[in-house]
């Protein structure tokens, strides 16, 4: 929400001659997309420590001296499949809900037409 009054803010007539005013709508894109970039990056490290079996082992070295030298399984294959879902779902996301955005009303009145 903040985002988007920023983004409305910087395009606006007040703010739009003000030098880089032309760069705060894509910053504030990128800001959310690290945002929830990192937050699922969170969600992916906490994952891995619940549940270390969903990491792969490679079964030659399963009971050898080599796997105990291992600090960490390869998470490859699940940091791999969790981002696709991750991705999916994000494409998804965005492909249902832009029609919603063409047309957004929120009532009538000096400043919520000036948002709108």
């Amino acid at each position: 929400v903040v985002a988007g009054l920023v983004q409305h803010l910087a395009r606006s007539s007040v703010c739009a001659s003000l030098p880089g005013a032309e760069t705060v709508p894509s910053m504030t894109g990128m800001l959310a997309g690290w945002a929830g970039g990192d937050t699922f990056l969170q969600l992916f490290r906490e994952l891995r420590a619940a549940r270390p079996e969903l990491c792969d082992m490679p079964a030659a070295l399963n009971g050898t001296a080599a796997a105990e030298a291992l600090e960490a399984p390869d998470c490859t294959r699940l940091n791999l499949a969790l981002a696709a879902l991750v991705t999916v779902g994000s494409t998804l996301l965005i492909t249902l809900l832009k029609p919603f955005t063409q047309s957004v009303e929120c009532g009538s009145g000096r400043v919520v037409d000036w948002l709108e």
